[in-house]
């Protein structure tokens, strides 16, 4: 059966069971659509509330329905929509047969779905009018269930993107065929653009997620992060973090995507390639230091504003390269203007309109003029919509190699026509009322300002046009659009030199007809979809409903050790071990640290939530120092730390236990092998037990000020990564048991000893840190008060 006959979605079995990545790019677009359109329906509700049609809904839905439109297409469009075209075209790019495990990106795009359900049910719920930016205090004092929801919803979110950043980052690094080099000059510009993209999603991202966690824990255990003993510009520090390179992962993609279409239809070669790759690299990397921009009006040190003012403006340097070399290819090219053109023009052109208003912002007393205005906003989407009309230029590119067919040139350029229009007119007017001192967050607004407020809703009609005409030209080209003349280049671009794709061949055609070989089967889609379940039991828990929350979490890890059963420890055909081993070695790339490069890969990751919780703990102690002098706050009794070193001798004694099981493994002797992994177990168990004693008989408690909040948030994560490494080794045990963990499985037994060393590293930092007041002593040497 030809794959391209074969429609995945014809029943939920085979729609549930995928793992192609086609398929799942194919789910990951219809879903961020599906989340754009209720993001643009929240933006048109607020729109008319703001036009002229006061009263439409009531206070609290409005600033519920700011949140929701802000997050959705910040976390739940942009991004999704992006990786959803990554999974098409990405793999393809480069010449590799699939992503590096497609059954976990399948699992990242259910996870996806699933927080995407939460999102949009805390409307059923209750209320969250927060803001899209969760400030407290209002993020923690509000009551209402909708509030926790949607946190929730945000971390889930978070974790499924990180998944596929390292699937991706696997991906390019460990399966693309030989002929494409990992060059500036060889790897196509989108594959760097989304690179990039990658390293950003995969250290920007965990902050946010552990910072969503501190939310909930002050929200229903009464811990002092952001209020009472805590600091309240802790949040917007953990926030703007994660915030400014979110920026960055929402239009480095868009950067890629008008790298790959403007020189095939101005059929010349792009300008300065290798600038234009390196940019996308150097973007990634200055984004990291220009968050204050967005605190400049915080009590933040002049000095500290000043050097971030200075990373700020810098970051438009290799931005402004990529601008100047897209113009440049176009001079003097046989410029064709069809519809992914056009659409890319609009995002150069309009994109420029963002990126000047952003470098006005970077000077500080600018900034303290405009910061809370309309200003602000129109900046802002100034730089969103280019980059939906550059995704929409990807879609249409794109389009005839995803379907056989040709979309309705004349129907898209209408589309183009009312959405350039509309989004002019639109937020235009918003940088005038920006300058005349309109705030922004508002329900109501004095008369003044009520003219410009309705010339901006008339073109929002323009937008909400445009968006249906794409939806009608895209699903009717689906249905009755002409067939391309050939697929495999339908643009003509492999003619010019240029193709859009890697043209090699693998042995086994994962791409082609072999549909069958891909070995589908529903347990990611069930475990992701169950993952919100998780959440919810977590919810519970902190809410005191004891047995209902752990029967849910009960519940999703059953449902993870199934699939682990079946894809691990169950007997299936040759060719299905083959795929559940996907690796580099299937190209005859024997490489064998392709399971430490991915499990050190998410153990950076798991590092910058790990690096978040010990900064938050940095910050707040010195905060609490400033304000009250003391450190430890005064009636707070420090743990005792003579049980903390007896434990934490059983913990380090684990990892060379591990250690030697693994060289045991490695020379083949599985019964002194399974002797260390049993005994590194033990070992493990120990040191959770000795914890858990600590938490009873300690006498503090998290909301013993910010000494128990911190101490309780790191101790407790730390332990839980415990947890999680002592259940990777149980799935090693039930694997060496089962008679399934060969040597082939190397990868699996060397990711697990990884990891376990990782634990106890970062055990070495919170004794020194929060049992041993390493901070202190080396301040107190230095003459600092800390």
């Amino acid at each position: 059966m030809e794959h391209e006959d074969f429609k995945f979605y014809k029943n939920w079995r085979t729609l549930l069971s995928t793992t192609r990545h086609t398929e799942i790019g194919i789910l990951y677009l219809w879903t961020a659509f599906i989340n754009l359109l209720l993001a643009g329906s929240s933006a048109a509700i607020m729109r008319l509330q703001l036009g002229g049609f006061e009263g439409i809904v009531t206070p609290d839905t409005y600033y519920t329905l700011v949140t929701l439109h802000g997050l959705a297409m910040l976390l739940f469009f942009v991004p999704p929509v992006f990786t959803g075209l990554a999974n098409y075209v990405l793999p393809k790019m480069i010449g590799a047969p699939d992503l590096y495990w497609p059954k976990i990106i399948a699992l990242a795009y259910w996870m996806f779905a699933s927080s995407s359900i939460m999102l949009w049910s805390s409307l059923l719920i209750g209320h969250a009018p927060l803001g899209w930016t969760l400030y407290p205090p209002n993020s923690i004092i509000i009551p209402d269930p909708g509030v926790d929801i949607v946190i929730m919803a945000v971390v889930l979110v978070g974790i499924s993107t990180v998944i596929s950043a390292i699937n991706f980052l696997m991906t390019i690094l460990r399966l693309r065929h030989p002929s494409v080099k990992f060059t500036l000059s060889s790897l196509p510009l989108f594959v760097w653009a989304f690179l990039a993209t990658i390293l950003l999603m995969i250290v920007a991202l965990p902050p946010l997620a552990i910072g969503g966690i501190m939310l909930l824990l002050e929200r229903h255990l009464h811990a002092d992060f952001f209020m009472g003993t805590g600091d309240a510009l802790l949040w917007p520090n953990v926030f703007w973090f994660f915030g400014h390179p979110e920026v960055y992962i929402l239009v480095l993609p868009a950067f890629g995507v008008v790298s790959e279409v403007i020189p095939r239809m101005a059929r010349r070669p792009i300008y300065g390639r290798r600038a234009i790759a390196l940019s996308s690299i150097l973007i990634a990397f200055i984004s990291y230091f220009v968050w204050i921009h967005h605190m400049f009006t915080t009590p933040t040190s002049l000095y500290i504003d000043i050097a971030f003012m200075v990373t700020t403006v810098a970051v438009a340097v290799p931005t402004g390269i990529k601008v100047f070399n897209w113009v440049a290819t176009l001079y003097k090219g046989r410029i064709r203007v069809c519809t992914p053109m056009v659409f890319s023009l609009a995002f150069v052109g309009v994109f420029i309109i963002g990126g000047i208003t952003g470098v006005w912002l970077a000077w500080i007393p600018f900034d303290y003029a405009v910061h809370g205005t309309y200003f602000v906003l129109a900046h802002f989407h100034f730089v969103v919509w280019p980059i939906v009309f550059a995704l929409l230029s990807g879609i249409y590119y794109y389009f005839p190699y995803m379907t056989g067919k040709m979309f309705h040139e004349k129907l898209s350029k209408v589309s183009f026509a009312l959405l350039l229009i509309g989004v002019l007119g639109t937020y235009l007017p918003w940088i005038e009322l920006g300058l005349m001192g309109m705030p922004r967050r508002y329900y109501e607004y004095p008369a003044e300002y009520g003219s410009l407020q309705d010339i901006s809703t008339f073109f929002t009609f323009f937008i909400v046009a445009g968006i249906l005409v794409f939806i009608v030209d895209i699903l009717t080209s689906i249905r009755s659009g002409k067939p391309v003349a050939d697929r495999e280049d339908p643009w003509g671009g492999g003619k010019l030199g240029m193709p859009d794709f890697a043209p090699v061949q693998h042995s086994l055609n994962l791409n082609g007809s072999a549909f069958q070989y891909h070995y589908p089967h529903p347990r990611p889609a069930i475990v992701g979809l169950f993952s919100s379940v998780a959440m919810i039991g977590g919810y519970l828990i902190l809410n005191g409903v004891y047995s209902l929350g752990i029967m849910l979490i009960a519940i999703f890890i059953v449902l993870l050790a199934e699939w682990f059963d079946f894809d691990y420890l169950g007997k299936f055909s040759t060719l299905a071990r083959y795929l559940s081993e996907f690796t580099l070695e299937k190209l005859e790339r024997a490489r064998r640290s392709d399971a430490l490069i991915a499990v050190l890969w998410f153990i950076f990751s798991e590092a910058m939530i790990f690096g978040t919780a010990f900064t938050a703990y940095m910050f707040l102690r010195a905060s609490y120092v400033a304000r009250f002098g003391t450190w430890p706050p005064i009636g707070v009794t420090p743990v005792e730390t003579t049980p903390v070193i007896i434990n934490s001798i059983f913990l380090f004694s684990s990892s060379f236990t591990i250690q030697l099981a693994y060289s045991y493994y490695t020379k083949k002797d599985y019964t002194k092998f399974l002797v260390l992994l049993n005994l590194t177990t033990i070992l493990g168990i120990i040191f959770i037990t000795g914890q858990i004693r600590e938490y009873l008989t300690s006498g503090l408690a998290i909301s013993n000020t910010i000494y128990g909040s911190t101490f309780y948030l790191i101790t407790g994560l730390h332990g839980f990564h415990v947890i999680m490494g002592l259940i990777f080794m149980a799935l090693v045990t039930a694997a060496a048991l089962k008679g399934t963990l060969g040597f082939e499985r190397k990868g699996f037994v060397e990711a697990a000893t990884i990891y376990w060393h990782f634990v106890d590293i970062v055990w070495i930092f919170v004794l020194a840190i929060v049992y041993f007041n390493l901070a202190g002593i080396i301040a107190a040497y230095c003459g600092i008060h800390f």
